[in-house]
């Protein structure tokens, strides 16, 4: 026995130090991240439950932020009209099935848009009176009152060549041998020549007088004819449309009457309902778009409502609870998890009614929505212009009534008068000045030659010199040059002004007039003009809806079942709303204790805890990716190199930033250095509360941020890429490398990691003041002496593993893990077999002293029998575990009997909070042989349990008590209790 015992000790620490040391490496950076967001998560729940309980969170925003219903009120989608909301899909369906359509139909609709398209093409005016006609008119009565007869012209200046003559003689007169009377003659040839220039003189003026007349010309010139280009512009009309109107089939409203009713019925109830599918786009829209989504109660659940439903199964994970207290971590996780049964039960119903709004999370839900939506509002516009609509389709009817039924003349003439007016303009242009007409010689000096008595050589010579007469010669002269092309202009404008007469404009009108045209179009201007467009489009949409409801009956229907499916849930929704409400009257015991216990500020903390376990979590997933980041870590000198030889292919910023990826390199190894640092630390981590983790967040604080800018790096890496083809291989690794780092957030400091830490401290404030809120834990029976072995055991081996721990990280760092785990099967195996050999020892040795006491006491008897315990006493109750009220809700389920009042709490074996021994190791199961005792005990048990009960209080001896089979219980019994 004694040598069995000290194998089993010999044995014992190795197993519990190959398990210690073990658990300590198996708790990583990744699993207390994991550990930190379930505790992000249960903190948001009991926060979430307690101010549900004391109405400071009102029930329709945390509904609001799980179901994603963005600035939707549960009020107003309760109070939609769901009749109305139902009746459109069906009103939209029952109009596209309902519209006709024939051959006649289709030939009014298309006269519709005929006229609606001659009404807008229409840009000419009102042909009856045309603007600028009259004008025009009065223009051409003044030009045909101009005197172009080019006879007055000839009649003036028909003996130009004879003056020409007689002033040449007379400049050139020889005074010299000339008889008295040949001088005589002279003189008189000299007043004659005087008179004829003052004759010559006079004509010209009267010439000038002519041509200011034609100069009238150049007022007609400038007349803007343009109004005959409306009448051009009419004829290409009459040209494009003539057949269709004169042959096309003529509108009867009577056809599409029926169409046009049954659009402006159903017009008239979608210009009412258009809003009511807002709400449901709206919701549809949010929910797809998690940027619009509130997270201001439940930042932990908005993304997963099922997490709410894993919180009583968060409150009892393994790696949180033993934070919760150090003696009582399973007690409190127990009342913990049922305080949080409301909140998930809660969180079920959410759940469930989030799966049937799974339609309304779709981007097809949203398309088919809004296509029928548009269509409504459409629709609903129609109505509003239901009377211009309907007056409209009577002018329509009454301009077809009015068609033109003759033929038109031509505009031949039209375009003469348009080519005649532009020679006009040309002929004027080319009509030479006549200005030097009017600067004509000063006749004085000339009546003094008529007064000469005598003629001399002196007055030879004058004659010969003065000013006067070499002017009229030189107009002469001018005049006997131009006159020829003047004439000719002026006849050819004399023609041309015979052209432009209005007559044939009057007389084009006319013929307008009377083939029914100009009424025709008066009357498309007058009547239907722009707004002509409203009739059109009616008919465009009566159009498309016939052809939606064939091409798009899917969509349809498709919204038909979103529709449906919201309208089905509204009941549920209003029941959700109902339970979240009545959160507010649950009583359960741990429920108060929960609402009890709450921290101040809660919500405030709660986000400072989510966002530094959110900085843990991306501290994380760059530790997780240091593999995939390989290429940032090897040789960049190559980089260098390459970026110095191509400079002046590279711009100045990208071989900045090639330069910095040696710091990129240093400030990542010093921040996966950091992380490793803190991943040691958490490896030796021996928490007992939450505030033991506040080193973990010092040391998670102080990784810093990445500061190069890694986008910009990688567009300097492609640049580099292109320009020097060599290095594209080593390049893509490292680019990869970056791309992936570029994924990550590294701005580390934006989440305040530091900050989480009042939220560790409060949390257990709440533990400590939750625990004193439920009914303490059970008391627990006095150890047995197989249980005080095993505690003496664990107390050596607590001390033991303290000081192994301290080598721990060392073994762990030079021993392979395949040895330690060797080592650690090896010994487990020597542990099993010695325990079952002492077992074997011990189950002979009793064996043994109960043959030997069979033998003296009661051969006769059967050679074993079952002891049985006596009866376990009552408890009191003041000391019964606290069995919750009834309520509301789904009753809590009970917790485990308490034990008796008798009974005497385990002791304490294990300063670090280890279970006691009696928890570990469960006493050994012995069946004795019967004796002549045992009988009697037996029998005093069966006949008298009041006897029993005295007799086992007064000996202070306790067995206990295990669940009984089918058949038969059985018992455990003391090694102690059968010695004696």
């Amino acid at each position: 026995m004694h040598l069995a015992n000290n194998l089993f000790f010999l044995i014992c620490p190795f197993f519990v130090i190959g398990l210690s040391f073990q658990a300590q490496n198996d708790y990583d950076l990744s699993e207390f991240v994991d550990h930190m967001e379930i505790l992000s998560r249960l903190t948001n729940g009991i926060i979430l439950e307690a101010g549900l309980i004391d109405k400071s969170i009102p029930p329709d925003d945390v509904i609001s932020e799980i179901l994603h219903l963005g600035a939707q009120k549960i009020d107003k989608l309760l109070e939609i009209d769901r009749v109305k909301l139902l009746n459109i899909i069906t009103k939209y369906q029952s109009l596209s099935q309902g519209l006709n359509i024939s051959s006649e139909i289709e030939a009014v609709e298309e006269r519709f848009h005929l006229l609606e398209n001659i009404a807008t093409e229409i840009t000419f005016g009102d042909l009856s009176d045309l603007d600028g006609k009259t004008e025009y008119e009065d223009g051409v009565k003044e030009l045909e009152k101009l005197n172009t007869d080019m006879g007055v012209v000839d009649n003036l200046f028909s003996n130009l060549t004879e003056i020409e003559e007689k002033i040449e003689n007379v400049r050139n007169i020889d005074i010299s041998n000339l008889t008295k009377s040949e001088l005589n003659a002279k003189l008189g040839a000299i007043k004659s020549m005087v008179e004829d220039i003052e004759e010559f003189i006079k004509n010209v003026t009267e010439f000038n007088i002519f041509v200011t007349e034609i100069g009238k010309i150049s007022d007609f010139e400038k007349m803007n004819i343009s109004f005959l280009d409306q009448l051009k512009f009419e004829k290409e009309l009459r040209d494009r449309y003539d057949s269709k109107i004169r042959n096309g089939t003529k509108i009867q409203l009577d056809l599409i009457n029926k169409n046009v009713e049954h659009l402006h019925e159903s017009s008239q109830f979608f210009n009412v309902s258009h809003n009511l599918m807002n709400p449901i786009l709206e919701l549809i829209s949010t929910r797809i778009d998690d940027r619009k989504w509130t997270e201001k109660f439940t930042s932990t659940f908005s993304k997963h409502p099922s997490d709410i439903q894993r919180l009583p199964d968060d409150a009892k994970n393994e790696g949180l609870k033993l934070l919760f207290s150090k003696k009582e971590s399973d007690w409190i996780s127990e009342h913990l998890s049922k305080s949080l049964v409301p909140l998930a039960d809660f969180g079920k119903i959410l759940t469930e009614f989030d799966a049937r709004w799974e339609i309304l999370s779709l981007k097809t839900s949203l398309d088919d929505l809004s296509f029928v939506n548009d269509i409504q509002i459409q629709l609903g516009k129609n109505f509003e212009l239901k009377n211009i609509q309907l007056q409209k389709l009577k002018s329509f009817e009454e301009c077809d009534n009015q068609r033109p039924n003759e033929s038109v003349q031509t505009l031949e003439k039209i375009e003469e008068i348009i080519n005649a007016k532009n020679e006009l303009k040309e002929a004027y242009s080319k009509l030479g000045s006549m200005d030097y007409t009017k600067q004509l010689p000063d006749l004085k000096t000339l009546k003094i030659f008529k007064t000469w008595k005598r003629l001399g050589k002196k007055e030879a010579d004058s004659l010969k010199l003065n000013k006067e007469i070499n002017e009229t010669l030189d107009l002469i002269r001018k005049l006997k040059e131009s006159l020829p092309d003047f004439k000719e202009q002026v006849h050819n404008i004399s023609e041309l002004i015979k052209k432009v007469s209005s007559t044939p404009i009057n007389e084009y009108l006319k013929s307008l007039e009377d083939s029914g045209y100009l009424a025709f179009y008066s009357c498309l201007k007058r009547e239907i003009g722009e707004k002509g467009k409203v009739v059109v489009d009616l008919l465009n949409e009566i159009d498309e809806i016939r052809k939606r409801g064939l091409e798009n009956a899917t969509k349809t229907q498709e919204a038909s079942e979103i529709v449906n499916a919201f309208v089905s849930s509204l009941d549920g929704l209003k029941n959700l709303r109902t339970y979240g409400e009545g959160m507010k009257n649950v009583t359960e015991m741990e429920v108060i204790a929960l609402k009890n216990a709450i921290f101040n500020d809660s919500l405030i903390i709660m986000k400072k805890v989510q966002k530094s376990v959110e900085g843990l979590s991306h501290i994380r997933k760059l530790s997780e990716k240091r593999t995939e980041l390989g290429a940032i870590f090897g040789d960049l000198d190559f980089i260098k190199t390459t970026a110095e030889k191509e400079k002046d292919k590279l711009k100045i910023k990208e071989y900045d930033e090639l330069l910095k990826l040696d710091n990129l390199k240093t400030s990542l190894k010093t921040l996966l250095s950091k992380i490793d640092k803190m991943n040691v630390s958490i490896g030796g981590l021996e928490a007992s509360n939450f505030s033991s983790f506040i080193p973990i967040f010092q040391e998670a604080n102080e990784i810093e941020d990445v500061k190069e800018d890694v986008e910009l790096m990688v567009t300097a890496l492609n640049s580099l890429k292109n320009v020097d083809s060599t290095i594209q291989e080593n390049i893509t690794d490292l680019v990869d490398a970056l791309d992936i780092l570029k994924s990550l957030n590294l701005k580390f400091s934006t989440f305040e990691i530091l900050s989480g830490i009042e939220g560790l401290r409060s949390l257990d404030a709440f533990f400590s003041y939750f625990s004193s809120e439920i009914p303490p834990p059970p008391t627990v029976p006095p150890p047995s002496t197989t249980e005080v072995i095993f505690t003496e055991i664990t107390t050596i081996l607590s001390s033991q593993v303290a000081v192994m721990k301290q080598t721990g990280n060392t073994t762990a760092s030079t021993m392979p893990e395949w040895q330690i785990g060797l080592i650690v099967a090896i010994c487990l195996i020597l542990a099993a077999a010695i325990i079952f050999g002492i077992l074997c020892y011990c189950r002979r040795w009793f064996c043994f002293k109960n043959r030997k006491g069979k033998s003296a006491s009661s051969p006769n008897k059967d050679n074993f029998i079952e002891i049985f315990p006596p009866p376990v006493p009552a408890v009191p109750a003041e000391e019964s575990l606290y069995i919750p009220p009834t309520s509301t809700y789904q009753p809590l389920s009970t917790l485990p009997p308490a034990p008796s009042k008798t009974e005497q709490p385990k002791k304490e074996t294990s300063s670090d909070g280890a279970q006691s021994g009696g928890q570990e190791f469960p006493p050994a199961e012995i069946t004795v042989e019967p004796t002549q005792e045992t009988e009697a005990k037996t029998k005093t048990v069966e006949e008298g349990p009041a006897e029993t009960k005295s007799k086992e209080g007064a000996t202070g001896s306790k067995e206990s008590v295990s669940k009984g089979s089918k058949s038969k219980e059985e018992t455990k019994m003391k090694p102690s209790q059968e010695v004696m």
